[in-house]
């Protein structure tokens, strides 16, 4: 007998719990069931953005819903239904509705729900988010989901700083190059003055720079015996050259 009572009370449990779960709605990670927000850019400008609201994985259209989102504190917004049912809007310091209701499902060109223009006191110098928030719902045909069960995904769209697309962009500054003194033309008919006063040799070995038989990279050097009227009958020419420089002598 107590073990017929034990079993009867199990099967009462697991039945409650069944009924429990019942109340539940299952989400699908799969399902694209929803409203999804996009930011127009090419639609907007320093102080007016632009932001679509669109039904999702609703093939045959909605017969009604709710697209709150938030807004910057102090917009003002003008929004537009898309879908034709009988529309309603509504603004808050922080937030906007946008909604409409019909009795048979409606389809809209491009799934657009609402347009909705959020318009600034003064161009946005900061990027800020615009999401769906509590209040949201949508209905396929009988069936409504909504943000705040948690059976509507929430869709945020970031609305980027603007940036004029006609402004001139500004110069970038040119690093200035540095300039290099001129290096001095040599005249190869110019006369050089000595750095010293010059060493008369009465006999001995004479070096001479020949200007008009040298180049760039070449410089003639001529030694000559003084003082010698008979000749020589031998001699070394030892000379100091600058490191690294090659020389060919002519005897």
């Amino acid at each position: 007998m107590l073990r017929t009572k034990k079993l009867i009370a199990l099967l009462c449990a697991i039945s409650m719990i069944f009924t429990v779960f019942t109340g539940f709605s299952v989400v699908n990670a799969e399902e694209t069931k929803g409203i999804a927000l996009e930011y127009v850019a090419d639609e907007s400008t320093a102080t007016e953005k632009t932001i679509v609201a669109k039904y999702v994985g609703c093939d045959n259209g909605v017969t009604a819903y709710n697209v709150t989102i938030s807004i910057p504190e102090g917009a003002t917004v003008v929004g537009t239904d898309k879908t034709g049912l009988m529309a309603n809007d509504n603004l808050t310091a922080t937030t906007y509705s946008i909604g409409g209701m019909g009795t048979a499902q409606v389809k809209s060109e491009g799934n657009v729900l609402a347009v909705i223009k959020i318009n600034l006191s003064e161009a946005n110098d900061a990027p800020f988010s615009v999401s769906l928030v509590e209040g949201t719902t949508l209905t396929e045909d009988t069936a409504t989901i909504s943000v705040k069960k948690g059976t509507l995904a929430v869709s945020t769209v970031d609305v980027p700083v603007w940036v004029d697309p006609d402004a001139t962009p500004a110069p970038t500054p040119e690093t200035p190059m540095a300039t290099r003194a001129p290096k001095p033309t040599v005249d190869p008919d110019a006369t050089i003055a000595p750095t010293k006063e010059p060493v008369v040799v009465e006999k001995g070995i004479e070096l001479e720079y020949v200007a008009d038989e040298s180049t760039a990279t070449e410089k003639t050097i001529v030694a000559k015996y003084v003082g010698c009227d008979n000749g020589v009958t031998s001699y070394n020419v030892t000379i100091s050259i600058p490191e690294g420089a090659t020389v060919v002598g002519t005897d």
